[in-house]
């Protein structure tokens, strides 16, 4: 891809831009099918052109390439308590604001290669400090994300990648050695990257972590040591990974811990007594474990100010005949559909919907 896109002029009947190209059939992404056939005309290999010289950027023209690269730039970008605020979505050229210093946060689909090396000059935007890249759409995007190591300001950063169900196109964690300077960063979120036990001895410099979540990744128990020195963690997502009683254990020495998300994991009864001494505990999530009813309960009476969301929530008497009980945060209809992945699905019968 070139590192400037081409300009009609008044001899252009159609331009099109693509990152890559073969054949005749022309594909529109745009969702407006507006398919079409090439004839008559070759397509130009312009992969030699040599990359932009990043002192000669302007901090305009960088946020121009983050638009045309099918991102967006918001102007307002606060994180209060761990609640994201997001607004005055920016999606235009023409509705980029004069100053580029007001732009506070970028989201970036990250789709090719060309779009990854890239990613240093976001550096220029001198008031960034939050950047979420999407890798969803097309995860086997390959690059070290050398420029990560560019954005000294960067205080909240989330890097998504394709969940486990697509592994052999998952964004893996070597590019994680980029996060050891950023010591600002107090929000990282890596939801479904395929991030290993041993990829997560780069979270060693990240001083001023509050909030972590490691959620969908490869992670087990062997590397929440790695993440146990981070002091000032408040926030710790360890969902769906391969976490059990023995992680749990680790991290019950992380007193600081206000919130513990670890639902779809394997931990047992076994394991929660360790999380007794987490006095700080506000919220603990541990839906579809293999906890019991009796374990939860036992473990509200040792932390009573903590909200423990678990299989077992809500007023039912678990001695009064009870034949099954199941959460729902939403639903309707008779279909029971078992998110958890073991396909017990089922049809409701002689039942109502209730508030």
């Amino acid at each position: 891809m070139p590192a400037h896109r081409f300009r009609s002029d008044a001899n252009t009947t159609v331009l099109y831009h693509f990152d890559e190209g073969k054949g005749d059939v022309l594909k529109d992404s745009s969702g407006n099918d507006h398919h079409g056939k090439s004839v008559g005309a070759n397509w130009v290999q312009v992969s030699d052109v040599p990359p932009v010289n990043a002192s000669s950027l302007t901090p305009n023209a960088v946020a121009r390439w983050v638009i045309n690269s099918d991102g967006t730039v918001t102007t307002k970008f606060n994180d209060f308590s761990g609640h994201v605020v997001h607004e005055e979505f920016i999606g235009t050229i023409d509705a980029l604001p004069e100053n580029p210093s007001e732009i506070e946060a970028v989201f970036l689909p990250v789709k090719t290669r060309a779009t990854a090396e890239r990613i240093g000059d976001l550096a220029q935007l001198r008031g960034l400090n939050g950047l979420f890249l999407d890798f969803a759409e097309d995860g086997h995007v390959e690059s070290d994300l050398s420029g990560l190591a560019r954005l000294q300001s960067l205080q909240y950063l989330v890097v998504k990648s394709l969940n486990r169900t697509h592994r052999g196109n998952r964004l893996d964690g070597q590019w994680m050695k980029q996060l050891r300077g950023l010591s600002n960063l107090n929000r990282l979120e890596l939801p479904f990257v395929g991030v290993t036990d041993s990829d997560l001895v780069h979270l060693k410099g990240l001083t001023s972590l509050e909030y972590l979540s490691l959620h969908g990744t490869e992670i087990s128990d062997a590397g929440i040591g790695q993440v146990v020195p981070l002091r000032k963690l408040k926030s710790l997502g360890v969902g769906a990974t391969h976490v059990g009683d023995d992680g749990r254990k680790q991290i019950a020495s992380m007193t600081s811990l206000q919130e513990l998300v670890a639902s779809e994991v394997s931990i047992t009864d076994v394991g929660l007594p360790h999380l007794r001494i987490l006095n700080k505990l506000i919220h603990l999530y541990i839906q579809r474990t293999k906890v019991t009813a009796a374990g939860v309960s036992k473990l509200r009476q040792s932390l009573p100010a903590c909200d423990i969301h678990s299989d077992f929530d809500g007023n039912v008497d678990l001695n009064r005949g009870l034949i099954g009980h199941w959460n729902f945060d939403e639903a309707r209809g008779t279909a029971a559909k078992d998110s958890s992945a073991n396909g017990h699905h089922a049809t409701l019968k002689s039942m109502d919907e209730s508030a």
